[in-house]
């Protein structure tokens, strides 16, 4: 049967690595992802010290799968046991409007409008779905590190990257931070 988020078929709760937080310029408000979900303290940004704002999504007690954003919906019942069924959220960041853009390292790149609405981004062509890193440019465009080392941009016009030879060494491997 459907498992809760956040713990696995024997009952185990497991929390995973939180490899992306970033704060919503619009709210304040925190944001973070693991290996399996991503999730928001809404409306701790509008008071000083509001620990106690509530989980975003809501929890849900009747089915707990639901009280985290599933950027990557499963094609199975939840099990964190289970790889298919985590988002492996690597990255996250927030454009000045409030978009927020989901990087994952098995599920490639994702952008969350303002309204709510996912789109999932296509990566370049045979480079893989592995994003480690992310930063959003003021101008609007997003950098993004790739597991397979590389650095992208993405623009209103599509991919950019540096021409051959002119990357730095480091981007030869995993890009594991942009700022």
């Amino acid at each position: 049967g459907q498992v809760a988020a956040g713990q696995n078929v024997q009952g185990r709760l497991e929390t995973g690595d939180y490899t992306g937080v970033a704060i919503d310029p619009t709210t304040g408000d925190p944001w973070a992802g693991n290996q399996f979900r991503v999730a928001s303290k809404k409306g701790y940004g509008a008071t000083p010290n509001n620990w106690w704002a509530a989980m975003w999504p809501p929890y849900n007690s009747a089915d707990q799968s639901q009280s985290f954003l599933d950027v990557w919906p499963d094609p199975s019942a939840y099990d964190i046991d289970n790889s298919a069924t985590r988002d492996d959220t690597a990255a996250l960041t927030f454009c000045d409007d409030g978009v927020l853009w989901i990087g994952s390292y098995t599920r490639g790149l994702a952008r969350r409008a303002t309204t709510g609405a996912i789109a999932h981004v296509p990566l370049p062509a045979g480079l893989g779905s592995s994003v480690w890193s992310l930063a959003c440019d003021p101008d609007g465009s997003v950098w993004v590190g790739f597991g397979y080392g590389s650095i992208g941009r993405l623009t209103g016009s599509g991919w950019q990257f540096l021409p051959s030879g002119f990357a730095p060494p480091f981007s030869a491997q995993a890009v594991r931070s942009i700022s």
